[in-house]
């Protein structure tokens, strides 16, 4: 996992960089590594970069159990906080991950009969504002994270 952010509080950019159990913030100003260990997180599918929204960065984890929650760190701080999916989501593991969608956070998710929703937190932390925003028919490829959407709402 890999993130570089801006740290208004300290006006410093920082490096996020993580693995299994070990996350590593260097302040870039600084020149200065930090190690954070033993994060009870194993990150999901593979080597994803973060998602910044409402000032954190945000990443899909498996937590004990093998529940996938999304975990946030918040740049100035440096402290992680968990967020649940909903249920829809975490019952459908074909494929999904996050993304951003007018400043929100989302993740389309796609299903067994290769339809794409999308799913976007309508209130930020709270799980049960959760709403399946549009449905793509049949998609191609395995991969799908919305890049910029319009104010027409058209999605790209």
């Amino acid at each position: 996992m890999v993130a570089l952010g801006y740290d208004c509080k300290t006006n410093n950019y920082k490096l996020l960089v993580g693995g299994e159990s070990l996350f590593q913030v260097c302040s870039l100003g600084l020149n200065a590594w930090k190690r954070i260990e033993n994060i009870p997180y194993r990150f999901y599918g593979g080597s994803q970069s973060g998602v910044l929204v409402n000032g954190d960065y945000h990443w899909l984890v498996k937590r004990r159990f093998s529940i996938v929650v999304v975990v946030s760190m918040n740049i100035s701080n440096e402290k992680f906080k968990e967020m649940e999916l909903p249920q829809e989501i975490r019952e459908n593991d074909q494929s999904f991950n996050l993304g951003v969608l007018e400043g929100c956070l989302c993740s389309p998710v796609r299903d067994v009969d290769r339809n794409l929703e999308l799913w976007v937190m309508q209130d930020y932390g709270v799980r049960e504002s959760w709403t399946k925003r549009y449905t793509v028919k049949n998609i191609k490829g395995p991969y799908w994270r919305p890049i910029w959407s319009y104010v027409e709402r058209d999605l790209f």
